[in-house]
Parts: C-alpha cells; structure tokens; sequence
C-alpha cells in the first residue's frame, strides 16, 4: 500500500508544470522503482498493477517512440490484471456484505 502511494505522489509532483524538466525524470525513473518493488510484493494487487501500466507509459516519454511501443503490451497486461484483481476484490468485498 504504502509503495504504490509513493509511487503516485512522485509521479504527482513530476507532473507538476513548476518541477525542473531533468527533475521531472528523476521523480518519473524514482517512482518506477517504488512501483516495481510493489508489484513484486502485492502482484494482485489492482492498485499496484494500475500504477504500473501508468509509470511505464511515463517512462516511455524518456526512452522514445520505440520504448512506448515495446512497452504498449506490457502496459495494456498490467491494467487488464489490475482490473481483475478490482473486480475480484469488489466481489469478495459485496460476499461479505451479503452474508
């Protein structure tokens, strides 16, 4: 919880118009790191899994056309799972409530 939350926030303030251009791609690089770290700890986990897919299409603004488009797969994987674990989560979450 606490890594994909870091992961946003540094993904946040490098989106922000104010923060230095070489700054910018430290924060974006940081918080693939950050989000790596915690897909490899909670890989169900749909928050992860969208934060992923997320920071790797940022990554591919550093890395060039070629990058994104070897990662379009691989970011496309990440919010599929990230949408199934959602959805296994909800329905978990409506059981428990129903009984």
């Amino acid at each position: 919880e606490i890594l994909w939350r870091l992961t946003r926030a540094a993904r946040d303030v490098a989106q922000m118009e104010d923060t230095p251009k070489e700054k910018r791609k430290e924060l974006t690089y940081e918080a693939l790191e950050c989000i790596r770290k915690a897909t490899e700890l909670a890989p169900n986990n749909f928050a992860c899994q969208k934060w992923s897919g997320i920071v790797l299409s940022d990554v591919g603004d550093y890395e060039g056309m070629k990058a994104k488009i070897l990662n379009a797969y691989v970011i496309r994987d990440h919010f599929v799972v990230s949408m199934i674990s959602y959805s296994n989560c909800l329905s978990g979450f409506l059981r428990k409530r129903s009984t």
